[in-house]
């Protein structure tokens, strides 16, 4: 399935997605509403475990957990789960949000088995 993305750096192998951003604020609102359309995106590439890498990142807007919480809830559907790298400011806050109990929130990746699901 090929998908056209605009704010993310998309990695599809045959066991995971990886997706990276460069960006370093998600407070404009147009590269939220770019952001969250591939958002949408990366949902619809099937039952996939995906790494959402927002570690640029060190500010964003109010709406973005709500979306991320949405992503979650649509890549789960599908099959998948959702992991989020951040700096450690995000993670705090996804933390403080409770957003670690919907999906895996990480300032580094983990070792091998990150993606393992079960």
């Amino acid at each position: 399935m090929s998908a056209e993305f605009r704010i993310l750096t998309v990695v599809d192998d045959e066991s995971s997605v990886r997706a990276t951003t460069s960006c370093d604020s998600l407070a404009d609102t147009k590269i939220q509403d770019s952001l969250f359309q591939d958002f949408e995106q990366l949902a619809t590439l099937g039952s996939k475990p995906v790494m959402l890498d927002l570690r640029s990142v060190k500010f964003f807007e109010g709406t973005v957990p709500g979306k991320l919480l949405r992503l979650s809830d649509a890549v789960s559907a599908a099959g998948g789960a959702l992991t989020v790298l951040a700096a450690p400011n995000i993670c705090e806050v996804l933390k403080m949000l409770q957003l670690d109990k919907k999906f895996k929130v990480n300032e580094t990746e983990q070792p091998a088995g990150l993606f393992k699901l079960g």
